[in-house]
């Protein structure tokens, strides 16, 4: 039995995907199935053209996905887009043999796929006019070319997060008119079939496949699956067929009586020895006796009630144990210990070391047993932010020792005999200074003793002890959360560095620069350090040189694996893990172990890695649940000369005169290191006609982005001839050198916020201010704090979080918008400037819509919970539980848990899987965006500039009552 997915039909023939290739097979009599392609990567939605001759699909072959052709009968198939985004997808053929795909290519967020036609033989696509649509077919209907579009949906199918219900479940649109508002299902795979609408759905609980009239009348249902979700339905017009449970089902025809029924198809091929400390989930510090007459005991030490320790470590003679405890919120954490033997009662001892006001981790014995070091962000130096004047402490970890014995000398105190303070240690002190291990703990004054190593406050991180009484740490640069703190953002100087320290000389020293990371040996002589991808054995306590550096061929490891058994191995870790750590702990009244039943047996029939990860996903679905999400183990994807990113210039073309002129060079935004296109600077004017790529003549059909194949990140030549009514005239071309980039997004974005707010001037005849948050990570409050300053001296603001990705810093921004005007600071020559500063004058007026999710899910939710102003829109996508990190799996596959749910006082749980009304909803339709409307924008103006008639903003008072400071008549005496 094999995994097939993502079937197709034309006349007598199936074509699926099954072990990453395209499969055909007969449909007049099941069974032997051939291979078509032998790519060795990723690949899907396979569509046969209207005259069954060629397949059009998606494929990841060259690292993200193009629109590829091949003929039916065989052959070398070719790449005919050349978008380098992310989510392109094939998703059919217009009647007249044109390619219907969607991708964000272009576009300022992956959420936003437009619907491109694409000719077979190769060319740059053309974007049709209805706006953001996750899929389109084409067919004509009684005469009549008409379009079926689904939008407003979310990036994941409904069988990854089942049942889902949240503001983005999809819309169906026939030539602009909506159908089965309010079905209140999830749907998916919009098809013309047998005259009728055919669509996924599982507005019943499971998706099964429905049909309605092209009014939206008459809804019916011709499958019964109650079990596993149907998937990926497609149809040649008359019969639909789908997946269902790695099987593919076939619908004849869309009759009342209609019965699916399943095509047969088969493929032709610690360091005493004596105990472990386990760390478990739920907050348990664990003892497990491994010597042989133990029959393998569990002692419980210590259970946290704030989340999971940490940073577990014995002593070197095994009798203590070190651990990081977490305290209450989110950071706090203190450094705890154990005596796990030698006590006379024969009781554990557990002793605090630090009290749990800071963030205390990563504690650890040096190897001679003396001492105990660890780091905290316990600096409290602040600094000035450079745009706004708040005050961040970005600088404030260090390492600790602590002298486990009162009697044991500080390296770093002042002797009596005259060593200076951070001196080390005497002679006579450092005789005992071998790894014998012995350790004495004097409890009493032992948080007293805690003293800073010294060394400059910075970001440490990855301690530990090594030979000789030493330790080594990792210390990091402090840098932008985007990564443009450095010249080059690919600079090395981004790495941490290696340092050591001695304990018996007090003195630093730097053993590697600009490192990956490290691991120290058993004996704690030597490290074994990673670095792009190199490894290499050097000394634990000084630099290593020529003699001392031993490089590591790592191509000598041999590793031999059966992947079938991974897959069951990883799919019972999987399976563990989200009984471990999901959020609820009786899983929302899930029978976990029920839906691992159901879906084991399909584990035998996976043959890939992709395969793997999307059974996954429906395991994972069946969770109902945000954040569960799933990425396939990458092996073997494409030739590796295939390996390089599409090339891209930040700026439109234009089919002119048979050659390919500059439309408009993209401006960009010189706050964004990111958003600059390589033609900016190069003395190219809109107009000027692109003839060559390195020497190589432009195709007047195909463009010049099939030679930019591969050029991401490398310096190309192009020459271009100057525009004829520009100041060159009919001059000599030009050539130029520049470096494509491998992602425009950013460009894209910076030219879209530009000209929405272009369009809330205008609409508002300059008196609301305009800001667009793309995320609550780093972007997002980069992008906030790059306008806030302008846009808040506005009277009104609108505050735009549609499509917003969700992150973590909703708090701050709602802690800004949240400023009320108390007051003026008036300066002569100078406009007033508002206290706080930085406030909104007036009304505020947020838009969402169904792709703000996540945090942009609770930035809503507090927008509208403490009154900030009305929400203008689509409900949101209804995500907010959480995950904390991501699990890689034994094959490589990486899985997140949901972890964190949210609540509030108003809205309960509901906010999960609903998502946050808006107090007036607006929908911008395909139509809309056709005729150019800017429906939610355009509302959202109104509105304010309505509430700004109700709710003046604040003003600075004028100088006309200010205080009379002369020097008062002397009054007669009395």
């Amino acid at each position: 039995m094999t995994y097939l997915r993502l079937p197709h039909l034309h006349d007598d023939l199936l074509c699926f995907v099954a072990e990453d290739d395209l499969w055909l097979a007969p449909l007049d009599a099941p069974g032997r199935a051939w291979r078509l392609t032998v790519d060795r990567t990723k690949l899907g939605h396979p569509r046969f053209s209207p005259d069954g001759r060629h397949l059009a699909y998606t494929s990841w072959r060259s690292l993200v996905p193009e629109v590829h052709v091949v003929p039916v009968d065989g052959g070398p198939g070719r790449q005919v887009s050349h978008w380098g985004s992310a989510d392109t997808r094939v998703c059919g053929w217009t009647p007249d043999g044109e390619i219907l795909a969607v991708a964000s290519h272009g576009e300022p967020f992956s959420y936003f796929t437009w619907a491109y036609k694409v000719a077979p033989a190769g060319d740059p696509g053309r974007k049709l006019p209805w706006g953001p649509v996750s899929d389109i077919q084409v067919a004509d209907v009684d005469g009549e070319r008409r379009s079926l579009l689904l939008t407003g949906t979310p990036p994941h199918e409904p069988a990854s997060w089942k049942r889902y219900r949240g503001g983005a479940t999809g819309r169906l649109w026939l030539h602009g008119e909506r159908l089965l508002e309010g079905l209140g299902g999830h749907l998916h795979s919009p098809m013309f079939a047998g005259g009728r609408i055919a669509f996924l759905s599982d507005h019943e609980g499971v998706a099964n496949l429905y049909s309605c009239a092209p009014d939206g009348s008459g809804l019916r249902r011709h499958t019964d699956h109650d079990a596993f979700y149907a998937r990926h339905a497609a149809s040649d017009g008359t019969r639909v067929v789908y997946q269902c449970a790695g099987d593919l089902w076939i619908v004849d025809d869309l009759s009342p009586d209609s019965e699916p029924r399943r095509l047969d198809v088969r493929l032709s091929g610690p360091p005493d020895g004596e105990r472990l400390a386990v760390a478990s989930h739920d907050g348990r510090l664990l003892l497990v006796d491994v010597t042989e007459d133990s029959g393998g005991e569990v002692t419980e030490l210590i259970r946290s009630i704030n989340g999971p320790v940490r940073d577990l470590a014995f002593s070197p003679d095994g009798a203590w144990l070190t651990w990081s405890h977490p305290g209450i919120g989110r950071s706090l954490r203190q450094i705890k210990m154990a005596r796990l033997a030698g006590t006379p009662d024969g009781e554990r001892l557990i002793v605090d070391v630090t009290n749990g006001r800071f963030e205390d981790e990563n504690p650890v014995f040096t190897r001679d047993g003396r001492y105990l070091a660890f780091l905290s962000w316990r600096g409290f130096d602040p600094v000035y932010d450079v745009h706004t004047g708040d005050l961040s402490f970005p600088l404030g970890c260090r390492p600790y020792l602590v002298p486990l014995s009162s009697a044991t000398p500080s390296p770093f105190a002042v002797n009596p005999e005259g060593r200076p303070a951070a001196g080390g240690l005497d002679p006579v002190e450092d005789d005992d200074n071998g790894d014998n291990g012995a350790v004495t703990v004097e409890v009493e004054g032992l948080e007293s003793r805690v003293t800073p190593f010294p060394v400059a406050a910075s970001k440490y991180s990855a301690l530990h002890p090594v030979a000789g009484g030493g330790l080594v740490w990792l210390r990091w640069p402090i840098s932008g959360a985007l990564g443009e703190t450095f010249a080059n953002p690919d600079d090395t100087s981004g790495r941490p560095t290696l340092e050591h320290f001695s304990i018996t000389k007090a003195r630093k020293s730097e053993l590697a620069q600009h490192l990956d990371w490290f691991a120290v040996s058993g004996d704690g002589s030597r490290l074994v350090v990673v670095d792009e991808g190199e490894l290499r054995a050097v000394p634990a306590n000084e630099p290593g040189d020529s003699d001392s550096t031993v490089w590591i061929d790592a191509r000598r490891i041999l590793h031999v694996v059966d992947p079938a058994a991974e897959w069951r191995q990883s799919y019972e870790e999987a399976g563990r893990l989200i009984r471990a750590y999901f959020w609820e702990p009786h899983m929302s009244g899930i029978d976990w172990d029920g839906v691992l039943d159901q879906y084991r047996p399909l584990v035998e029939r996976v043959a890939s890695p992709d395969e793997f990860a999307d059974l996954l996903r429906e395991v994972l679905g069946e969770l109902g649940t945000s954040h569960a999400y799933v990425t396939a183990s990458r092996r073997d994807e494409g030739p590796p000369h295939y390996q390089r990113r599409q090339g891209l210039l930040g700026a439109n073309f234009v089919r002119r005169d048979g050659g390919w002129a500059v439309k408009r060079i993209l401006l960009g935004d010189s706050s964004d290191s990111r958003a600059r296109s390589p033609l900016a600077g190069t003395g190219i004017r809109e107009g000027a006609v692109l003839t060559h790529v390195d020497g190589r003549p432009v195709d007047p059909d195909a463009g010049p982005y099939p030679l930019l194949a591969g050029a991401g990140g490398t310096t190309v030549e192009l020459t271009f001839t100057p525009a004829e009514d520009s100041a060159e005239g009919q001059g000599p071309p030009r050539r130029v050198a520049v470096v494509p980039l491998v992602d425009e997004r950013p460009l894209r974005y910076q030219d879209w916020v530009a000209k929405r707010r272009a369009v809330v001037r205008e609409l508002s005849g300059g008196r609301c201010g305009y800001l667009h948050i793309p995320d609550m990570g780093g972007s997002g409050w980069a992008q906030f704090n790059r306008d806030l300053r302008m846009e808040v001296s506005r009277p009104a603001l609108i505050v735009d979080v549609r499509g917003n990705a969700g992150g973590h810093i909703s708090e701050l921004v709602i802690e800004t918008l949240s400023r009320t005007i108390l007051g003026w600071d008036l300066t002569r020559d100078a406009q007033p400037v508002s206290y706080p500063s930085n406030a909104p004058r007036g009304p505020l007026v947020a838009l969402a819509d169904e792709a703000t999710s996540s945090d942009g899910d609770m930035i809503t939710a507090a927008f509208k919970l403490l009154k900030l102003g009305p929400v203008v829109g689509q409900r949101t996508w209804g995500g907010v539980v959480g995950m904390t990190g991501r699990h890689e799996l034994g094959d490589g596959t990486v899985i997140t848990v949901p972890m964190n749910a949210a609540w509030f006082d108003a809205y309960g749980w509901s906010v999960e899987n609903k998502g946050v009304a808006p107090d007036i909803d607006v929908l911008r339709t395909p139509l809309d965006w056709a005729e150019g409307r800017h429906a939610q924008l355009t509302d959202a103006v109104e509105l304010a500039l309505g509430l700004l008639e109700t709710n003046p903003p604040a003003t600075p008072p004028t100088y006309s009552d200010v205080p009379d400071r002369s020097r008062p008549k002397l009054p007669p005496r009395t």
